[in-house]
């Protein structure tokens, strides 16, 4: 049945990733195994792993020059949004009181 689904739809379902997920699954220390899993489930429903360009950005922003190098050379695995929106006012008005950090603003944008 999903075999027919995606052949109907002529694409995959898409899972947008977190940039917090990226760093804890593609980091060299295993911190949370059920970041596996998710992947794990991720792969076995045939979803494609996708990450916005202010994922990118958040981690070109990472002060450890080791550690930023491994993850951003390990972003090519992913395949990137390209056309980005801005959230409109509307919807920014829901986390007025959310906003506390640059993070924060970028995590809110990820849901419009």
């Amino acid at each position: 049945m999903m075999e027919q689904i995606h052949k109907l739809n002529n694409s995959m379902p898409k899972a947008l990733v977190d940039t917090n997920i990226i760093i804890h699954r593609e980091n060299s220390v295993v911190s949370n195994y059920n970041i596996g899993r998710l992947y794990r489930w991720l792969d076995k429903l045939h979803y494609t792993k996708i990450i916005h360009p202010y994922t990118v950005r958040e981690i070109e922003k990472y002060k450890d020059k080791f550690i930023r190098e491994n993850l951003l050379a390990k972003l090519s695995a992913y395949e990137h949004i390209k056309v980005v929106s801005d959230p409109s006012e509307d919807f920014l008005k829901n986390f007025i009181n959310t906003d506390k950090t640059e993070n924060d603003k970028i995590d809110n944008s990820l849901l419009f």
